[in-house]
């Protein structure tokens, strides 16, 4: 653990600056490294002793997934890219994409945006306005590892803006802060909704009849 911890600020760093594909392998491996290891204080101060020589590195990560997300990118890298981001949040707190000195919170803005595009194109893009509780399309696995990390993001946003209110407020101007809670409460309300049509989907199912 501890020497693939090591390899974190390379990896980070070369996520952030690298112009060439290998900064995609970069996020596979972070993406995997991450997700394979447990949210403890234990395993946190060894990542934090491991990585001590780059303290920066989570900034680094932060801007290698702002540059990736503001070009066009395939859904397997998208969903890496929410996957370490949701991941990130959920380690260090959604200040991670919040940094002091952002007062126009571009980087949490953009997460979200792609978050609410995401969600709207998983889970409300092919409803037929005819019968919108008619059985949808099944996620493959992509898509719902997809959709559980925009969740992840907009509950640590949400935590964010409402449990740290103050620290929103006093970072952020009013409207970038407007834009954020736009888009955390559009996303909730499409969340809303797909919980509703799954149920009265449920609801209306026919009943299978057993012959003895």
């Amino acid at each position: 653990m501890a020497e693939l911890a090591e390899g974190i600020p390379e990896l980070a760093r070369a996520l952030s600056v690298d112009e060439t594909a290998s900064k995609f392998r970069a996020l596979s491996l972070l993406v995997y490294f991450f997700s394979s290891i447990r949210h403890t204080d234990a395993e946190l101060a060894l990542i934090s002793k491991a990585t001590r020589s780059r303290a920066t590195w989570p900034t680094d990560v932060r801007d290698g997934l702002h540059r990736i997300l503001s070009t066009r990118i395939g859904p397997q890298v998208c969903s890496e890219c929410l996957s370490l981001g949701a991941m990130m949040m959920s380690w260090f707190g959604p200040t991670w994409a919040v940094p002091h000195g952002d007062t126009e919170g571009k980087h949490a803005e953009l997460l979200l945006q792609v978050v609410r595009i995401e969600v709207t194109m998983l889970l409300e893009d092919d409803i037929k306005p005819e019968d919108p509780n008619a059985p949808r399309k099944a996620l493959d696995d992509t898509q719902q590892y997809t959709v559980l990390s925009c969740f992840e993001i907009v509950e640590r946003s949400i935590e964010y803006l409402s449990l740290d209110s103050d620290d929103a407020w006093e970072r952020l101007q009013a409207q970038p802060l407007a834009r954020l809670l736009d888009i955390v409460r559009d996303v909730v309300a499409i969340a809303m909704r797909f919980i509703a049509r799954e149920k009265v989907r449920r609801n209306t199912r026919p009943m299978r009849c057993h012959v003895s």
